[in-house]
């Protein structure tokens, strides 16, 4: 009976692998007389939405065959979810059989058993500032044998200067960015998000170093002239969420509030150090200086991907 049991749970978590893999479109998983068949040792799956974004934008989206939550993929590709940065399905990892494991933190202790037990090595990315972000793009060309990563540097730098010549010029307010409310969490020095506020024609109100936490007398006491209040996605079509999110800002005593310069903006990718800063920095811009005159936002660069999975 025991052994029995053990069997049959066993084969159920079998099969529920399986079963996740075949709905994520993910090639080379099928189902034969009732066997899984499992795919080569061959992809990359990347616990990093930053790291996933440049893998596409380089042309190694075929070789990813898992992400992390809260990734956001081209339109029609699927891929399977193994985890976040606090919880990973080792058991579907070891099932996908990655050739590397694509981190942007210190590797939890299940990524250690991966890497010392399992054999998969496990390769931790450092993206705080820009320069971090241009070197993990070569960086990830080495590791996927691809060349698209000086078209991809070019394309976010010639998006920065045409950024940089639109703000010439024009007076630098002092700008907030939150990635939160209660309490706020603000985008400081050493940040990329705070070379991207500079590139947009802002002065980041934020001295202190990284993400800092802030009450409201603290945010009072900095008097931010305009507030960027990063939010997510699914905001966009609530109204009512945005509304209240304004009023809560309205109860602060601060230039942005009086020149009703609070900006709610509903797109995680803000937040996120991948090869889409260029048009993250134009968001900025236009939001700093409503009056701006940008030339028309060209397609991003983007190597061709091939078939995607699935089709």
């Amino acid at each position: 009976m025991r052994r029995g049991g053990y069997v049959t749970v066993r084969a159920l978590a079998i099969f529920a692998v399986a079963a996740a893999l075949l709905a994520a479109g993910v090639a080379g998983v099928s189902i034969y007389r009732g066997r899984s068949l499992k795919p080569r040792r061959e992809g990359i799956i990347s616990l990093s939405p930053a790291l996933t974004d440049m893998l596409f934008r380089i042309g190694a989206g075929e070789q990813v065959t898992g992400v992390s939550e809260f990734t956001h993929l081209p339109d029609g590709v699927k891929r399977p979810v193994v985890g976040d940065a606090m919880r990973i399905n080792r058991e579907l990892i070891l099932w996908l059989r990655p050739r590397a494991i694509l981190i942007q933190q210190q590797p939890t202790d299940v990524l250690k058993l991966l890497a010392s037990d399992d054999g998969i090595p496990v390769e931790p990315f450092r993206i705080e500032m820009l320069e971090d972000l241009r070197a993990a793009l070569r960086r990830l060309d080495a590791i996927a044998g691809t060349d698209g990563s000086g078209a991809v540097i070019a394309d976010i730098d010639g998006r920065f200067d045409a950024v940089r010549r639109g703000v010439a010029g024009r007076n630098r307010p002092t700008v907030l960015l939150a990635i939160g409310r209660d309490p706020v969490m603000a985008a400081g020095r050493g940040t990329f998000l705070d070379e991207l506020i500079e590139i947009a024609g802002g002065r980041n109100v934020v001295k202190l170093g990284h993400y800092t936490s802030l009450n409201d007398e603290q945010v009072a006491q900095l008097a931010p002239q305009i507030i960027i209040d990063v939010v997510e996605d699914a905001w966009a079509g609530d109204a009512d969420k945005v509304a209240e999110r304004q009023r809560v800002w309205a109860k602060l005593a601060v230039p942005a509030v009086r020149a009703g310069r609070v900006h709610v903006l509903p797109d995680s990718t803000v937040t996120i150090p991948g090869a889409h800063v260029g048009r993250t920095a134009r968001k900025l811009a236009e939001l700093i200086h409503p009056d701006i005159e940008l030339p028309a936002d060209p397609a991003p660069a983007t190597r061709p991907q091939g078939r995607s999975e699935g089709e």
